[in-house]
């Protein structure tokens, strides 16, 4: 995440009249994610017909998630688009709601019929298992826990979803997203 970082501001540093034009996109975790992204999956525990959903961040952490990405991020840029006047040189931060990874779990139980926990789990161990893309994923979560407030540092920076006028209808939430991926998540 860092290097995305770098890259804004670079172009904001070195580029202003880029800048001034770009829309700069903040894109939250994909429910997806739970689906497909193998070092974010619940897992059986063998033997007891339970899942166990482990990450390296305390269950109570809370993140921005995208709900369904294949969804909100062309609801967002269309709305970008339609209201340049609002947006050019600011960030517009693609998230339907703010939830804990233990809702996550809670969420994906009562989309598949399957008990769930999250389980937190050592950045080290996360790294051992993940290597690299695990050290990355533990990096952000740990700063997740640190700044709740992901977005705070942006102030009048931030274009939100309402700034945009996309309803709830257009953008929903993360357990709707796993009803799309149904088929996907055991």
């Amino acid at each position: 995440m860092d290097h995305k970082a770098k890259v804004d501001q670079r172009i904001r540093d070195e580029l202003p009249d880029l800048a001034a034009k770009t829309t700069f996109l903040y894109v939250g975790f994909y429910s997806s994610n739970l689906a497909f992204f193998p070092n974010s999956r619940p897992f059986e525990v063998p033997g007891s017909g339970k899942y166990v959903f482990a990450l390296p961040t305390k269950p109570s952490a809370t993140i921005p998630v995208t709900g369904d990405v294949s969804v909100t991020v062309g609801v967002w840029v269309r709305q970008v688009l339609a209201a340049p006047d609002k947006t050019l040189g600011k960030y517009a931060s693609v998230y339907t709601e703010v939830i804990s990874f233990e809702q996550m779990a809670q969420y994906w139980g009562e989309v598949t019929g399957k008990p769930a926990v999250f389980a937190e789990i050592t950045a080290e161990g996360y790294e051992q298992i993940w290597g690299i893309a695990g050290r990355e994923l533990a990096d952000q979560l740990k700063f997740g826990e640190q700044i709740s407030d992901w977005h705070a540092h942006l102030g009048q920076l931030l274009v939100s979803k309402e700034d945009l006028g996309i309803s709830p209808e257009e953008a929903q939430g993360f357990k709707h997203a796993l009803e799309q991926v149904k088929a996907h998540l055991i």
